[in-house]
Formats: C-alpha cells, sequence, structure tokens
C-alpha cells in the first residue's frame, strides 16, 4: 500500500496580489451618474504611482519626479491613456482627471492620440521654448491636484514657466507670460 504524504494549505490574504498585476477599476466614458466602469490593467508601479502599459516608460519616470516634488506622495495615482472628452468633444491637448470609488486614489487619463513625440513651440517671457506637449499637459494636470485653489489659468502659464525655466517658476510672484508659437508636431 502506498503512502500519501498530506497536501499542504497555504492561506491567502484577501488582499493579497502579485507584483506584477495591479488592476484598476477606472471610469470609461463621460463622469455621468450612470458611467460604465472596466478594470485596466496598471503594469508598472513607482511609489504611490500606478501606470497602464500604454503610458512611455521615459513618461513613468518624469511623472514620479514630479509628484515627488509638488508633494503628491498622500494619495494613489493612477495614469493611463485613453479618450478625453469635453462636452462631447474629444481633446488631444488636456489630461482628465478622476475621482476612483472606494477610496482607490485619482486617475488621470492622457489622450491616447497624443504622442510622446509631439511637442509644442510657447513663447514663455518672450522667449521661445520647444516643449514635449505631454510632459506639459500631465504637468498642468499634477499642479491642478497639487494647488487646487488657483485658477486655470494659473496652472497652464506655471507648467509651461516650470518646463522651460525649472522649479524655480512656482517661486516667482508675478503670473507668465505664455503665448502658442505653433502646435510643432513631431
Amino acid at each position: 500500500m502506498m503512502k500519501r504524504t498530506p497536501t499542504q494549505q497555504t492561506v491567502v490574504p484577501i488582499d493579497w496580489r502579485e507584483e506584477y498585476d495591479h488592476w484598476g477599476l477606472i471610469p470609461a466614458g463621460r463622469e455621468t451618474a450612470g458611467a460604465r466602469r472596466r478594470f485596466r490593467a496598471l503594469a508598472e508601479r513607482k511609489g504611490n504611482c500606478a501606470f497602464g502599459r500604454d503610458v512611455p516608460k521615459g513618461m513613468m519616470d518624469y511623472i514620479y519626479r514630479v509628484t515627488v516634488r509638488l508633494g503628491l506622495r498622500n494619495e494613489p495615482l493612477s495614469f493611463m491613456k485613453g479618450t478625453v472628452r469635453r462636452g462631447g468633444a474629444i481633446l488631444t491637448n488636456a489630461a482628465a482627471v478622476r475621482e476612483l470609488d472606494w477610496g482607490m486614489g485619482k486617475a488621470i487619463i492622457i489622450p491616447r492620440r497624443l504622442r510622446y513625440g509631439e511637442h509644442i513651440t510657447l513663447s514663455i517671457d518672450g522667449a521661445p521654448f520647444r516643449i514635449r506637449l505631454m510632459e506639459l499637459i500631465v504637468l498642468n494636470a499634477l499642479l491642478h491636484l497639487a494647488r487646487p485653489k488657483q485658477s486655470p489659468g494659473w496652472h497652464s502659464a506655471f507648467s509651461a514657466a516650470i518646463l522651460a525655466h525649472g522649479w524655480k517658476s512656482l517661486e516667482r510672484n508675478d503670473m507668465p507670460r505664455v503665448e502658442s508659437i505653433d502646435s510643432g508636431g513631431k
């Protein structure tokens, strides 16, 4: 007669997950009362930031550094590419910030049509600067989270000034003059 070895049981906690599989319930579509939700894969993590598979690697490092610099380490932030709409129109030059259910933090949706290599030339205080458009709109959204009492014009002007002159721009008392020279392309 063959001896059986007892099977070993392991208890797995209910909130257990592997490092590589983190999923989030992200709002899809418009922000209405009956908005659909769907699970999205958030493949990479850096600190409190989770990133979808379609976010470029260079943006992941940039976003993490910005969240540390702005002091946004207290709540989870999820970054992914998707469709950004305002008033039924699809936008390619703005990010959407959405509150997630169950205290899961915030989701920042980067326009799917926006490519990492797209640049825009802006005149900042009279000097032309060529700036990566994806970095500009993500910094604008993160400045909105870090300093919600400021006006939308303040967020866009200072995000352009930070990308052109560095973080010392936040110490300015006056508003930077920012004008678009062209839409740039690649």
